[in-house]
C-alpha cells in the first residue's frame, strides 16, 4: 500500500550578515560633489545601499526567518522559525532545526526557490559547515522532490514578469501581507519587528502551498 507523500512549502525572510561590513568596499563620492556634508551623504546612502543588498547573497546575508506550510486534516497549517541573534552560533542552530525538521517531508514547494530560496539556504549551510539531511532538487525544465511554481508557471524563463502577488491575484483571488514586502524585511528586522516579519512569512508560505497544489493539479 502506497503511503501519501508528505508536501511542505517553505519560504525564507534573508538579513545582511552585518559581521563582514568591515570587509566591504569603501563607497566613493559622486565625483561632482564638493560640499562636505553632501559627500557624507552620498557615502552614508551608499553604505546603506550595500548593505540592503547584502540579504540577498547566501555569501553575505543570513537567514532571518524560515516559514513554512504543510496539510492537516484537510486544513493548511503555517508556522516559522526565527533567528535569535545575529550571530554565526544561533544561525547555524537555526540551520539545524530546519533541517532535521524538513527531513520528514517527501515534496517540497516554493515560489522561485530554485533563484533564491534552496540555493540560499544550502548556501548558508556549506558557510556552517552543516550538512543537509535532504536533496532539494532544483532541476530545471522537470519537477522531481521540488516544485518551484514561479518557475513552472513562466516555463523557465528567469526573468518572466510575475510576483507571488500577481499569482496569487489571478489564480486564486487573495492578496500578500499589506505593509511588507521582502525588500522592508532588513528595516523590520532592525526595528524588532519580528512578529511582523514571521506573519508576512507564513502569509506568502500559505499562498504558495495553494498555489502549488492549483499548479500540481493542472501542469503536473
Amino acid at each position: 500500500m502506497r503511503t501519501a507523500k508528505r508536501v511542505l512549502a517553505f519560504d525564507l525572510e534573508t538579513i545582511a550578515d552585518k559581521s563582514i561590513i568591515d570587509y566591504l568596499p569603501e563607497p566613493k563620492p559622486k565625483a561632482n560633489l564638493k560640499d562636505t556634508a553632501k559627500i557624507e551623504a552620498d557615502i552614508e546612502a551608499k553604505k546603506e545601499a550595500q548593505i540592503k543588498k547584502l540579504g540577498l547573497s547566501p555569501w553575505t546575508g543570513r537567514i532571518c526567518c524560515f516559514g513554512y506550510a504543510w496539510k492537516e486534516g484537510g486544513e493548511i497549517s503555517t508556522r516559522h522559525l526565527m533567528l535569535k541573534e545575529e550571530t554565526d552560533e544561533e544561525e547555524q542552530q537555526l540551520i539545524y532545526i530546519i533541517w532535521h525538521m524538513i527531513n520528514s517531508f517527501d515534496v517540497f514547494i516554493t515560489f522561485n526557490g530554485n533563484g533564491f530560496d534552496v540555493p540560499f539556504l544550502k548556501g548558508r549551510s556549506v558557510r556552517h559547515r552543516m550538512k543537509q539531511t535532504v536533496n532539494i532538487s532544483m532541476a530545471k525544465y522537470r519537477v522531481t522532490n521540488h516544485l518551484d511554481v514561479k518557475a513552472v508557471l513562466s516555463n523557465w524563463q528567469p526573468y518572466e514578469p510575475g510576483t507571488l502577488d500577481f499569482y496569487s491575484q489571478i489564480l486564486l483571488n487573495k492578496t500578500k501581507t499589506e505593509g511588507i514586502d521582502g525588500s522592508m524585511v532588513q528595516e523590520f528586522w532592525d526595528k524588532g519587528k519580528y512578529k511582523e516579519i514571521g506573519k508576512y512569512c507564513e502569509d506568502d508560505c500559505r499562498l504558495t502551498f495553494e498555489l502549488g497544489l492549483l499548479t500540481k493539479k493542472y501542469y503536473l
